[in-house]
């Protein structure tokens, strides 16, 4: 039997898709039964010859685009922020305002157009991704799928809620050397942000959170190996939050403090979604 399937046209597909079948014996679907298997992307169509009887589905692989290269977050006025993530294959961009996110980028992708500054509840924009074939959200066993960097999840939590209440005055990045640093720390970029505009190189500091302190460290993302030791000047803080907010402009205080709570906690759930610390 020939069988023909047009693709969705809201699903992005960035590798081959392969037909698949429902097994009723083992519960779960399997990729043998298939022959002459044919992916046309221009008019996205799958021909494939099979002899089974059944349900039938296209698939693709979940976790490919996964670990990330890097990412960034900054933000954008008040009670706002920009979200970048550049996956394996496709780089994103979520804007924040408020409590809710949506989708800027990447614009040369029509199957996401319908999701396109589209304003959703994190949530719904987890699963919206997830369903046009846009996964950068890690389940709990994800980690037997792809490779990541184990770190202490205590840790990675209170790290993310500290970035969370401090993304109305500061920027956040990826660093080299959180891969580095071990399991019971987590490192990052930060810098003080208080315009709309990208972030100057120069300004970036790097910093390590533990369950118990946080401090700024004196190497940066030019360093040419990784060291504890912390900045000249700088003093040790139980957390993040206060290490930031402690050295911070009176201006950037009073954006925090200012800022809403419907907005920290959509950006704490948008930022915890992608376990960026552990699969980057």
């Amino acid at each position: 039997m020939l069988c023909a399937k047009l693709l969705p046209s809201t699903v992005a597909f960035y590798e081959e898709p392969q037909p698949a079948r429902w097994s009723r014996e083992g519960k779960h679907w399997r990729l043998d039964g298939f022959t002459d298997i044919k992916f046309d992307e221009e008019n996205k169509t799958l021909s494939f010859k099979t002899n089974t009887f059944g349900l039938l589905t296209v698939i693709q692989d979940s976790h490919l685009n996964m670990p990330f290269q890097s990412w960034e977050i900054r933000p954008r006025g008040n009670n706002a922020a920009l979200f970048t993530i550049i996956a394996a294959i496709v780089e994103l961009e979520i804007e924040i305002k408020d409590d809710k996110c949506c989708l800027s980028q990447p614009e040369d992708t029509p199957e996401l157009d319908h999701l396109r500054k589209k304003w959703l509840a994190p949530k719904d924009l987890v699963k919206a991704l997830k369903a046009a074939g846009v996964n950068i959200f890690p389940e709990p066993d994800s980690s037997k799928f792809v490779s990541m960097t184990k770190k202490d999840e205590e840790a990675e939590m209170l790290t993310y809620r500290c970035m969370a209440m401090t993304l109305p005055a500061f920027a956040f990045s990826w660093s080299k050397w959180n891969a580095e640093a071990g399991e019971d720390r987590i490192v990052m970029q930060a810098a003080e942000h208080l315009e709309d505009e990208p972030v100057n190189e120069d300004d970036w500091c790097c910093y390590v959170q533990s369950v118990r302190r946080a401090k700024k460290l004196k190497i940066n993302e030019f360093s040419e190996e990784f060291s504890v030791d912390h900045a000249e000047g700088s003093e040790l803080r139980s957390n993040m939050y206060h290490m930031l907010t402690d050295s911070a402009s009176e201006k950037a205080r009073e954006r925090i403090q200012a800022a809403s709570f419907r907005f920290l906690h959509c950006a704490e759930e948008l930022i915890r979604a992608t376990r960026l610390f552990t699969y980057s």
